[in-house]
């Protein structure tokens, strides 16, 4: 699981996983699933992702509710 931060608003997000768009208009594209702290989960593709995210290290957030948001994913 990874650590992203919004660009604009610095919310934190959990990436939980990547998978594959299999709808016709995007069939084959890769997406991630990632999810807020208040365990609402979206999905995008990984090159819109990447523009509007940004991947931080754990300890550079200065709090998270670790178990909150792992029960939640699980």
């Amino acid at each position: 699981m990874k650590i992203a931060t919004h660009d604009k608003t610095g919310k934190v997000y959990l990436v939980i996983e990547e998978v594959i768009n299999c709808t016709n208009d995007r069939d084959g594209e890769w997406m991630y699933v990632y999810q807020n702290m208040q365990g609402q989960k979206f999905v995008r593709t990984i090159e819109e992702f990447n523009k509007k995210f940004s991947f931080v290290d754990p300890e550079d957030i200065k709090y998270i509710d670790r178990k909150n948001v792992l029960d939640k994913t699980e």
